[in-house]
Formats: C-alpha cells, structure tokens, sequence
C-alpha cells in the first residue's frame, strides 16, 4: 500500500512498502527573503531526518533548485550518502 503525506507547498513524503521518498524539502528558511512554507510544516523535520538515518530505502527528490523546493540548511542534516534525484 502506498501512503502519500503532504509536509507543506511541494514537498511531500510518499511511502511504498520499505520505500521513503520526499519531495522538494523545505522547512525553516525564508525563500526569496520572505516566503514562508505554506501550509504550515505538518511533520518536524527531525522525524523525517530520524527516519532517512533508519530506514534502508530513503530518498530526497528535487524538481529544481529553487530555494522553495530545496532548503540546503535542512538537506545539510541528512546523511550525506542519501539517494537524491
């Protein structure tokens, strides 16, 4: 069964079976200096950090470097041998 959870603007977790896959991480920062996640962050970012450190199959998807579709300061906690597309 697949589960698919919206965290916030495009960044989603999907989960198939033992396999994590999120989306265009954003969390803290502003983007373009004064955009904010929206809707709010539905899960801390330390669970889906947590999570990447303990499950085999993780992987971060980015559509593009937008600082709204990829938060460096968060996706500088992940392992840094993570799958990312």
């Amino acid at each position: 069964m697949t589960n698919i959870k919206l965290i916030n603007h495009t960044c989603v977790l999907i989960q198939d079976c033992d396999n994590f896959i999120i989306t265009d991480p954003w969390f803290e920062n502003p983007a373009f200096c004064s955009w904010l996640p929206n809707p709010a962050t539905s899960v801390p970012p330390p669970y889906l950090v947590a999570l990447s450190k303990t499950v085999k199959n993780f992987t971060i998807v980015i559509s593009h470097g937008h600082d709204d579709h990829c938060d460096d300061k968060f996706w500088s906690l992940f392992p840094k041998d993570l799958n990312v597309v």
